[in-house]
């Protein structure tokens, strides 16, 4: 049986940056904006909703994969990509 520790981050004004455009990262970025952050997604492909919230301004939306650099200044990073490579390359950087 998997045990978890519950976490609570005050993220009001901190920038937070979501991997990946699809609904997972749409999920996450909603949750991140619910909490008051400054929102990044960086994603090559961004669902509608996405697009939605930076066409609004609500975010920012960086549309290309993940490069080396992007978590500078980052206080949380959400990887929601799906891929290992994403997901290995931020996590050194992190």
């Amino acid at each position: 049986m998997t045990r978890y520790y519950p976490v609570s981050l005050a993220l009001e004004n901190r920038r937070c940056v979501v991997l990946g455009g699809g609904p997972l990262a749409a999920e996450k970025m909603q949750g991140l904006l619910r909490a008051g952050a400054r929102v990044t997604v960086i994603a090559a492909a961004a669902a509608a909703e996405i697009r939605r919230a930076a066409a609004d301004g609500r975010i920012a939306l960086v549309e290309r994969d993940y490069v080396s650099g992007d978590l500078q200044g980052a206080w949380l990073v959400s990887d929601a990509s799906g891929r290992e490579d994403i997901n290995a390359a931020s996590r050194r950087e992190a």
